[in-house]
């Protein structure tokens, strides 16, 4: 009997492999159109979608035996307009002869017109697809987003690769923030925070990075320069930003550059009145002088190191105005009071607070390398 049931059991283990194993609904990479990037903008019906779908022959390495093309060469655009995202996307399927496949999707084009109407629809559809990936690139750009899928930089072989590595290199280096699809997500569920997404402008031949969209929920109702979007990212989160150029101390037409390397953010608050001061402590080198100033005088420095402090500060002050204007927190300053100050949070309207609230931001510059010169 003993046997008679190990062998019952062993052959119901075989039939349970036999049907469990193997992909019954597999597709091959072949039998897939893989999208790289996506653009989506405004229509009369709806919105328009354009995908950008590699061509594997036309890129090194494929195994075609040809030395590749680049930009536009190596990829192919299909455009479609629908009601609404899925709509959309079932009329670019009639134009496919294979299955359309997001999984491999890291960018995502927005046009300014039809961020400002507000995404909700597009979020919500994105985050329902299984295939989007969390940490694809959401961007803004002013005019059409088609557009950036068309331009076709030589520098990297598919072109969507190339913003892509753009954002990628930024955010390594501290200059932007790692916002991704994911973090909007978040941040729209989010009552102390707003998202905020990169800004860009395109030419015919280039795609220019030029500051951030603010957003209110999913509606753009703003937007930051480049050097406030700077200053936003020492605000927001301590991050350096990038290097700039200022007038020398005394006032003549040369300038110099400076170039932060490290910043540190301390925040405090008072309730009574109720009052943010923000500090931010910057370190970094001067890259280019072209004032004559021997720096390596520390009264030079010093006196460098001021206007540097001024000129900071007054630009954090345009900054905060700018912000509060659109009625928007995107500062995390909300996020610090509930953090530390609880009771606070709990009674009070933070969206209805911030436009109104007194920020200060004040700076302590300290140059710590000026370079070499050959006499």
């Amino acid at each position: 009997m003993t046997v008679r049931r190990r062998v019952v059991k062993g052959l119901l283990v075989v039939c349970c492999i036999l049907i469990l194993s193997g992909c019954w609904d597999r597709r091959e990479i072949e039998e897939r159109t893989s999208v790289v990037a996506l653009a989506v903008d405004k229509h009369e019906q709806g919105i328009q979608v354009t995908i950008q779908v590699p061509i594997p022959i036309k890129i090194v390495g494929s195994g075609g035996g040809g030395g590749g093309d680049g930009g536009q060469g190596a990829v192919q655009l299909f455009t479609s307009s629908g009601q609404d995202l899925t709509d959309a996307f079932k009329n670019v399927q009639k134009q496919l002869n294979n299955e359309l496949d997001l999984g491999q999707m890291q960018l995502v084009v927005i046009s300014e017109a039809l961020a400002r109407d507000g995404l909700e629809d597009i979020t919500d559809a994105l985050q329902r697809m299984h295939q989007v990936r969390r940490r694809l690139w959401p961007v803004v750009v002013e005019g059409k987003a088609e557009k950036a899928l068309v331009v076709g930089p030589q520098l990297e072989q598919i072109p969507a690769f190339y913003l892509i590595d753009m954002l990628q290199n930024d955010v390594k280096q501290k200059r932007l923030f790692d916002f991704n699809l994911g973090a909007f997500l978040s941040n729209l569920m989010d009552e102390a925070e707003n998202p905020i997404l990169n800004l860009y402008r395109v030419t015919d031949q280039t795609i220019d990075w030029n500051g951030l969209a603010l957003f209110r929920g999913d509606r753009m109702v703003g937007q930051l320069g480049e050097a406030e979007s700077w200053t936003l990212v020492q605000i927001r989160d301590g991050r350096p930003g990038f290097r700039e150029s200022f007038p020398c101390p005394d006032g003549e037409k040369e300038e110099l550059t400076f170039e932060p390397r490290h910043a540190k953010r301390t925040v405090a608050f008072s309730e009574q009145p109720f009052k943010l001061r923000v500090h931010i402590h910057m370190e970094g080198v001067i890259v280019e002088e072209t004032c004559g100033t021997d720096l390596s005088k520390e009264k030079n420095r010093e006196a460098v190191e001021r206007e540097l402090k001024q000129v900071f500060e007054r630009r954090a002050d345009r900054t905060i105005r700018n912000i509060q204007q659109s009625n928007t927190d995107v500062t995390k300053l909300g996020t610090h009071i509930r953090a530390y100050h609880p009771a606070v949070w709990h009674h009070i309207d933070w969206q209805e607070k911030f436009p109104t609230t007194d920020v200060d931001v004040t700076y302590t510059v300290r140059i710590t390398g000026t370079g070499a010169k050959f006499r």
